[in-house]
């Protein structure tokens, strides 16, 4: 993940993965920066305000949280469990077809199954260790 601060530290440019250069019509790494660059200096002010609300937003959000929201029911764990085990490659490793990029949430889910349901689970041969 790549996320471009201001200067007080407030996210205004986020993204999960830019290729070295432009390709398959994706903007590669440097056209990024240079666009960065180019919309900083033009629209610096818009920018700030832009981040300054989708800050509020999130702040907003943590703070609204209920009582025993950080519960998941266990359905919704099931279901998640078995997608991640229906795109598991006990072949070559990991989640889906290339490319492929970490995953941390497919392999906690089968410890947070047995943390939070007491249930042991495994995608193929493979568990990770607890």
């Amino acid at each position: 993940m790549s996320v471009w601060l201001t200067p007080d530290l407030m996210p205004f440019v986020g993204g999960t993965y830019f290729p070295p250069e432009n390709k398959y019509g994706r903007p590669g790494f440097p056209l990024i920066l240079q666009r960065i660059s180019e919309s900083w200096e033009r629209d610096r002010a818009r920018i700030l305000e832009s981040s300054a609300d989708v800050m509020e937003q999130l702040r907003g959000q943590a703070g609204g949280a209920q009582a025993g929201a950080d519960r998941v029911e266990a359905g919704v764990m099931d279901s998640a469990f078995q997608y991640f085990r229906r795109s598991f490659d006990s072949r070559l490793g990991g989640f889906g077809g290339a490319p492929k990029f970490p995953r941390p949430s497919g392999a906690q889910l089968p410890a947070a199954l047995l943390e939070t349901h007491g249930e042991r689970r495994s995608f193929g041969h493979w568990s990770p260790p607890l």
